[in-house]
């Protein structure tokens, strides 16, 4: 990673205002559920050889990456999309990514329990 915090939610700050806080809460649990559909969708993508369900749900994990500001994990989807494509995605990818969506989740959780002291540090490339 490249020093950078796992989100960034001033896009999200832009578009809501001070609503923006009161929203946190619904998108941690949202993105809790979602995670845990991704994860199983990844596995299950390598455990069968369905590269293409794993390109599928690496798309679809961009949109919430962005909105998040969520830029390494967001990279992380592009690149096991791109890998999914040409076949190629492994479990290498599903451990880079779940790495980072557990510091996006962290990041998340601190910032709706008010305490952006104890995020997680960003990790050394």
């Amino acid at each position: 990673m490249d020093g950078a915090a796992p989100i960034d939610l001033s896009l999200l700050e832009q578009d809501y205002g001070d609503a923006a806080v009161e929203l946190l809460p619904a998108l941690l649990d949202g993105y809790r559920k979602s995670l845990r559909s991704r994860l199983a969708s990844f596995a299950t993508g390598l455990q069968t050889g369905d590269q293409a369900a794993i390109a599928r749900t690496a798309h679809a994990m961009k949109g919430s990456c962005a909105f998040l500001g969520a830029r390494a994990l967001g990279a992380a989807c592009v690149t096991i999309e791109a890998k999914a494509k040409r076949e190629q995605a492994d479990w290498a990818d599903l451990a880079r990514f779940a790495e980072l969506a557990g510091d996006v989740l962290a990041a998340l959780r601190a910032r709706v329990e008010g305490d952006d002291a104890n995020r997680p540090a960003p990790r050394p490339a």
